[in-house]
């Protein structure tokens, strides 16, 4: 009995620390496409891989995520934003749509879509998500996330 416990224990570290450390092929991509980044952080869920991590590059956008596919592909990037950095047609565009000014901005990098906007915020007391370009126009994205 106690064996089948260490070996249970044993195999539970394996998968965690497995699931914190990418294949080679993804740590690659991220490599290339964040050269000067910070150390990353790694976790795995929905078959993607996503490394949270400060980029020190010349654009010095801080605290990031970067989303890989199972192929090594960058799906997405994630940039937290202050209120006062948004752009004004983006913040008003939220305003008219959700009931309160608690509202939570992130810029997403998109390798093919472009930057846009995604804002949190609240709608008849339920969290909505919504998609702005940087006038403001809302837009479709499917993040699955």
């Amino acid at each position: 009995m106690l064996t089948l416990v260490i070996f249970a224990a044993a195999n539970f570290a394996n998968a965690q620390r497995a699931n914190h450390n990418p294949p080679a092929n993804i740590n690659q991509s991220f490599q290339k496409d964040y050269p000067e980044a910070g150390n990353a952080s790694w976790s795995h869920s929905n078959n993607e891989w996503h490394a949270n991590f400060n980029d020190k590059s010349a654009q010095d956008r801080g605290e990031m995520v970067a989303h890989y596919d199972q192929s090594g592909h960058h799906i997405d990037s994630h940039v937290p934003y202050a209120r006062q950095d948004v752009p004004g047609p983006v913040y008003n565009s939220a305003r008219k749509r959700y009931q309160d000014d608690n509202l939570h901005f992130t810029r997403v990098e998109h390798p093919t879509k472009g930057d846009f906007f995604e804002v949190r915020g609240s709608v008849h007391g339920k969290t909505r998500t919504s998609y702005y370009d940087e006038q403001g126009r809302e837009r479709n994205y499917d993040d699955r996330h």
